[in-house]
């Protein structure tokens, strides 16, 4: 070991008899933690507030009147230190350990004990030593005439005061508190300050008689006193001396800025390594060393004062002392102020006129202010262990890394941020001081932002507490995972298990109360609700409730239950929770899907009436000494609930329910309904008169096809599909398009997304929920089914299990697992699919209703709905071509015969003219829903047939309006090249290649990814291979390889092993320098898969290159070491291709003859496979 952990052993002797609070042993609930809060502040203040016992006089001038309010001190008290020992301690310790002078490894929990107790060590020693150096100096009186009684008595105070600080921040900050005890200090020490001077009530004898030294009060006397209104207020805003309503204006301008600002930040995302889908951000704000640099400017301009002022009492007359700082006392505050000297340049002008009469002053203030500021925040950085050195160091112990960025490049990438955001906060702290100092703003500059970092410190720490309190909570888990999903669905989709299942465990006063309770929630929750179905059963179940609300309260203080009625009551909480269950479904489910379930709702209403008769039946009222009032009630509730003994189901919903299966009966017969009908359906009977609440029904409907666990149910997923269709048709018919706004959501969502990163107190990583991993593939489980075990894998992964042979289940180890018993586990593939649409999580499962049969009547009015989508293409106004494109986007998206339909019906000529407009939004809906109907086969002749139409996609790719509309038509020209005959015509088109190699080096990662896929479909005809070459797509591709997102690179490596199938691909790609040094770099940073695509390329540019290339990949550094590495630790089919490629080298080098010969093909061909697969996305 070091030196330096030799200095820190020094002090583990001490450690025994330091003063020590011990760590929380638990999680300490946010309420407590508040408590402990307010305690802690409580015994502050109260120090704050009691003199010093002992002490002659404190009326002299007082040399740290400067930083009083920074270092929460108070002058003649017992907390007349203040946090200075404990921050002076861990200022010096921190510089000590960030400068290397003490090693501390902080990984080491022995390391940071021995930290925190020389931290807190030296800080008692530095509160022994201000206060013997505080009696000695004549602070409070001539040492002879204290005495040495007084002076000793005088130091245990302050001693004391100073071990209660330290033992109060520590309290807060070990678990029991919330944030700092130091920042908590200073910020209502300045808080107090700035009130204080606001509504001070004290009067002072200014020259101009006696006046309130509070601002707000001065103003109300002057406008009460003085009969000229309007030279009151001018004195009350701008008088001299004391504080004034202008000083109280700049301070709550400040304070608005600096709150401002706080919210600037750069988010760089990171994620994990080694868990697939583990991902979050780090974030860099503007003021990235936060309150450090004004703290560490104040402390030097402090201790110069406090030098300067000494010298100056005993050598006024000495030249360098007067050139450090000519001192004369105020007139007002009694203190010393600096007249000249360098003191006197430091400190801030008075306010704007003094600044015009001594522009050298200001000017020299404003350089100093903003060079320390920028000095102390970038040394700070290197300290403290935030630099990009550090902070990159941290990321890859974590295994963390950038996206898009090598993990060698980390650091470089930080450095582009930290030290610049680390200057410029400094510059800017500075600035916002200079401005408060200039504009008198109450408490100085140094003191306001304090106060505003500290108490936006705060703010966060609630924040972060009341988020962890809330997950701790079942109930509020539930209302925080709906807040989540807020973003993609209107209302949550209840579902009727819970309608089952609970349990109580409370008895006696407290199951009274708490019955009371949840009966007054559910009356104030839906007495006022209009329920649009079910109106009857849910006021007649409410009504009951209220009934049995008033024999809860009024027994709620007897404790004297029998056994009878504890069972009584219990069973009447599972009735409160089922009512309360049912009522929320009812209020908040879609008016569609409450139609459709309308008898079995029904059914549930007269299970709990019957529920509600046999409690009443059993509950013993004769035992309860109930008044004659309540006992009327509780029988009347029992005769009219006894009375309802038959279903009720609302005879006009079930016409409507009949009504909404005849217009699915019509459009299966291929009758399309009556436009007038269907507008008395929807719009009058349903009220849903508007685009955005029908859309609400068509998710809320497509969210219970996912929900359903198969079809035996009632609507099955079918019907329901078919209902959805019906609702779409009705949306764009009846409701038009130029109401549509959705796609201002779509246009902004992007936006709004990054404003909420921008404005986000969470600096946290984001990792996927446990529950959606995959155990085996620890990544995000697309298709999630369920083992005989009962533990849910991804179908992919565990049928990879039980092909290898296991027989055994991986998470439990159980044997004998029936390997074809696997269930879909629905349930979870739909929170995991509206998971990853609220978060923005591209690896997520297909949305399940694409997979629904899809039956005559949804396909149908599909059918019709799609004629008046191009009805709208062809002569809509720009928002209702906007609009039609992107519903035509996303019907050809989820199903493959509408896409099919879609084209059968004329839509492509009508897109194609799209692909030509000048609108961004139109243009990218266009080209996208033109790609997704590439997918389908029997869209792609159509598409190729309409003239000039392949000649506009490739427009589209090479100066397409934005980025996302090139890469979609990059897709699109991947999709029709997967026909061999369109290949050689895709190719022959003026710039195709050249716009393709174009778009893989400057577009977005994954229009550069579909670019490279369509070069590789355009590749793969025999006859365009010299074209690729001559338009430079090969050079594309292997300038792809340097891409910094390592997607890119891994695609670029698999079209690259393409080429090099063909011998004149595999010599271009051998003449560029850059290719073979791009494979290795993949082989050495690159993913398992990337390595594996690097070693196959390697192995087919040998195997096709000739000799040349050989040796050039021979000499290539490293080779041997990475190849070796690949053997040992690579994924299976990468350790093939390592084999093979050894075994070729080594023979290429042992008979280069041959290799000349041209035998190299018969020689090695057989012992190469490279499957392909890239997949054909559609968006």
């Amino acid at each position: 070991m070091g030196g330096g952990f030799r200095v820190l052993h020094l002090v583990r002797p001490f450690l025994a008899f330091l003063p020590e609070v011990q760590s929380a042993d638990r999680k300490v609930p946010f309420r407590e933690k508040v408590i402990y809060t307010v305690i802690s502040l409580f015994i502050f203040l109260v120090c704050s507030q009691l003199p010093l016992y002992g002490i002659h006089s404190t009326t002299g001038a007082d040399p740290f009147y400067w930083m009083r309010v920074i270092l929460a001190s108070n002058r003649g008290t017992v907390m007349e230190l203040g946090i200075t020992p404990i921050v002076t301690s861990g200022l010096v310790m921190q510089l000590l350990a960030g400068s290397k002078i003490i090693e501390v490894d902080n990984n080491v929990r022995e390391d940071r004990a021995l930290l925190n107790g020389a931290q807190k060590l030296l800080g008692i020693l530095i509160a022994i030593g201000e206060a013997v150096a505080y009696v000695l100096s004549g602070m409070y009186g001539p040492v002879g005439q204290l005495g040495v009684g007084n002076a000793i008595l005088i130091i245990l105070q302050l001693f004391f005061a100073g071990i209660i600080v330290i033992c109060l921040d520590e309290l807060l900050q070990k678990g029991y508190g919330l944030g700092s005890g130091i920042s908590l200090f200073i910020a209502t020490n300045i808080c107090e300050s700035i009130i204080w001077k606001a509504f001070s009530p004290t009067t002072i004898n200014t020259g101009r008689g006696a006046e309130f030294e509070g601002a707000v009060i001065a103003l109300f006397h002057m406008l009460i006193t003085k009969s000229n209104k309007v030279a009151a207020l001018r004195q009350a805003f701008y008088r001299q001396n004391l504080p004034n309503v202008t000083n109280l204006l700049a301070t709550v301008l400040i304070f608005l800025i600096v709150i401002y600002f706080q919210g600037f930040r750069v988010v760089l995302p990171v994620r994990s390594k080694n868990a697939r889908g583990q991902q979050g951000s780090y974030p860099i704000k503007l003021f990235y060393t936060s309150n450090m640099p004004i703290i560490l400017q104040s402390a030097l301009v402090s201790n110069l004062y406090f030098i300067s002022q000494l010298l100056y009492r005993k050598f006024s007359g000495n030249f360098f002392v007067n050139l450090l700082g000519q001192w004369k006392e105020s007139e007002y505050s009694g203190q010393s102020i600096p007249v000249s000297g360098l003191a006197y340049l430091i400190t801030a002008p008075a306010s704007f006129s003094d600044m015009a009469a001594h522009p050298f002053h200001a000017l020299f203030y404003i350089v100093f202010m903003l060079t320390a500021c920028a000095l102390f925040s970038k040394t700070w950085i290197e300290v403290s262990g935030s630099s990009a050195r550090d902070v990159a160091k941290q990321l890859k112990e974590q295994q963390m890394v950038m996206p898009g960025h090598r993990e060698s490049n980390l650091q470089k990438e930080l450095n582009r941020y930290i030290p610049t955001a680390a200057a410029f906060g400094g510059v800017c702290i500075g600035a916002l001081t200079v401005l408060a100092d200039f504009m008198g703003a109450i408490g100085s500059g140094t003191g306001i932002l304090l106060a505003v970092t500290i108490i936006y410190q705060y703010f966060e720490t609630f924040e972060k507490e009341k988020a962890t309190t809330l997950v701790s909570e079942p109930s509020i888990v539930n209302m925080a995972t709906e807040a989540i999903f807020a973003s993609l669905r209107r209302r949550s989709s209840p579902s009727l298990d819970a309608f089952l299942t609970t349990t109580v465990n409370l008895s006696g006063v407290p199951l009274i109360q708490t019955l009371a309770s949840i009966s007054a929630e559910i009356i104030s929750c839906f007495r006022g609700v209009r329920f649009c179905f079910q109106r009857r059963n849910s006021r007649s179940l409410i009504r009951k409730i209220e009934v049995l609300l008033v024999l809860f309260e009024y027994i709620s203080d007897d404790s004297g239950l029998d056994s009878t009625a504890v069972l009584c009551f219990k069973e009447l909480f599972l009735f409160l929770h089922r009512s309360k269950f049912l009522l929320h479904y009812c209020a908040q489910s879609s008016k569609l899907w409450l139609l459709l379930q309308n008898q079995s709702l029904s059914d549930f209403f007269h299970v709990l009436n019957r529920d509600i008769v046999t409690l009443l039946d059993v509950l013993p009222i004769n035992s309860l000494n109930l008044s004659d009032d309540i006992r009327e009630q509780i029988e009347l509730l029992h005769q009219q609930s006894s009375k309802s003994t038959t279903l009720f189901v609302d005879h006009n919903d079930e016409l409507l329910r009949h009504k909404f299966y005849s217009f699915l009966h019509g459009f299966e017969k291929g009758q399309i309904p009556n436009s007038g009908e269907l507008r008395s359906f929807f719009v009058e009977k349903l009220e849903i008169s508007d685009p955005k609440s029908c859309r609400d029904e068509i998710e809320f409907l497509e969210e219970q096809i996912v929900n359903h666990d198969c079809d035996d149910l009632e609507p099955t997923s079918s019907l329901i599909n078919g209902f959805v269709a019906i609702t779409r048709y009705c949306m764009f018919l009846l409701l038009g398009f130029e109401d549509d706004g959705m796609e201002w959501i779509i246009e902004n969502s992007k936006k709004q997304r990054k404003c909420l990163i921008a404005e986000e107190i969470v600096d946290t990583f984001m990792t996927l929920p446990k529950d959606f991993v995959c155990s085996i593939s620890l990544s995000l489980m697309k298709d999630p089914v369920i083992v005989s075990t009962g533990q849910t894998y991804d179908r992919s992964s565990i049928v990879r299990w039980f092909e290898e042979g296991h027989s055994t289940c991986p998470k439990t180890g159980q044997k004998h697992v029936d390997s074809s018993c696997i269930v879909p586990n629905l349930a979870l593939r739909n929170l995991i699919t509206r998971w990853c649409a609220a978060m923005e999580f591209e690896d997520s499962p297909n949305e399940s209703p694409a997979l629904v049969l899809q039956t005559r009547a949804s396909m149908e009015a599909t059918k019709a709905t799609v004629s008046i989508l191009i009805q709208n293409l062809a002569g809509g106004s720009e928002l209702a071509q906007i609009v039609a494109a992107r519903e035509i986007r996303l019907l050809a998206k989820t199903v493959r015969k509408r896409g099919v339909l879609i084209g059968e019906a004329g839509a492509i000529p009508h897109l194609h003219r799209l692909l030509k407009s000048k609108n961004a939004v139109v243009q990218e809906h266009s080209v996208t829903a033109m790609h997704n109907l590439s997918v389908c086969e029997e869209n792609r002749s159509l598409i190729m047939e309409e003239n000039d139409c392949l000649e506009s996609i490739v427009c589209v790719v090479a100066s397409g309006l934005t980025l996302e509309a090139q890469g979609n038509a990059a897709a699109t020209l991947y999709s029709l090249s997967t026909v061999h005959e369109y290949k050689k015509r895709i190719a022959n088109v003026d710039g195709c290649i050249t716009s393709l190699a174009s778009l893989s080096r400057n577009g977005k990662p994954r229009g550069k990814k579909d670019a490279l896929n369509a070069l590789y479909g355009i590749w793969s005809h025999p006859d365009n291979c010299s074209q690729m070459i001559n338009s430079g797509g090969v050079s594309a591709v292997i300038g792809a390889l340097a891409d910094e997102d390592e997607a890119v690179t891994e695609r670029a490596a698999v079209v690259l092993g393409v080429v090099a199938n063909h011998s004149l691909g595999a010599e271009t790609i051998g003449r560029e320098e850059s290719a073979v040094a791009g494979l290795i770099e993949l082989m050495r940073c690159g993913t398992p898969r990337g390595k594996e695509n690097a070693v196959a390329t390697l192995l087919h540019l040998c195997i096709n290159g000739g000799t040349v290339v050989v040796e050039k990949v021979v000499r290539a550094p490293a080779l041997s070491d990475l190849t070796q590495k690949l053997l040992l630790t690579g994924t299976n089919r990468a350790k093939r291709k390592a084999s093979s490629f050894l075994a070729l080298v080594r023979k290429g080098c042992e008979n280069t003859a041959m290799m000349r010969s041209g035998n190299r093909e018969g020689s090695f061909r057989t012992h190469v496979s490279l499957p392909i697969s890239i997949p054909v996305s559609v968006l």
